[in-house]
C-alpha cells in the first residue's frame, strides 16, 4: 500500500517544523557498506517515526524523487523516501536497521516525474541506515 504524496509531504514538513529530536549527535556507527550513505553520523537526524527505533526493510522501490523504503514495526508497515543510492542495497531488505533522516530538496510532485523539471520539494530523506546487529 502505497501513502499518498501529499500525506508523506505533509508529514515531512510537520516533522521538519518540529526540529531534531537526535540531540546527542548521532554517536551510533552507520553501516559502512552503504554506497552513498552518510556514515558521519552527524546530528542532522530529525524526528519522524522510527527515527530512533528500529524497523524491518521489506521492499526498496526506485522512483523518481528517491528510493522508497517500506518498512515495517510492530507489525505497521510505512514508506519513507530515501537516497537514490538506498535501492542499490538490496541486502537491506529483511534486516533491522535504524534510519537516519535529513531535510533534502527532491523532484517536486508537481513535476510528474519530468527529470528536466527544476522544481524541488523539500522533505525528510532517509540519508544513512545502520543495520541492527
Amino acid at each position: 500500500m502505497r501513502i499518498p504524496a501529499t500525506c508523506v509531504l505533509t508529514l515531512a514538513f510537520c516533522a521538519a517544523a518540529c526540529g531534531p529530536r537526535d540531540a546527542g549527535g548521532g554517536a551510533a556507527r552507520a553501516d559502512s557498506a552503504g554506497a552513498g550513505v552518510d556514515s558521519a553520523g552527524a546530528g542532522a537526524d530529525s524526528a519522524g517515526a522510527g527515527a530512533d527505533s528500529a524497523v524491518v526493510v521489506r521492499e526498496l522501490t526506485l522512483g523518481d524523487r528517491g528510493c522508497y523504503l517500506q518498512v515495517e514495526a510492530g507489525g505497521v508497515r510505512r514508506e519513507e523516501i530515501g537516497a537514490m543510492e538506498l535501492c542499490e542495497r538490496a541486502d537491506l531488505v529483511g534486516r533491522t536497521v535504524r534510519l537516519g533522516r535529513a531535510p533534502a530538496a527532491v523532484l517536486a510532485m508537481s513535476c510528474q516525474g519530468d527529470p528536466e523539471c527544476a522544481e524541488s520539494d523539500t522533505v525528510m530523506l532517509v540519508h544513512r541506515v545502520e543495520v541492527v546487529p
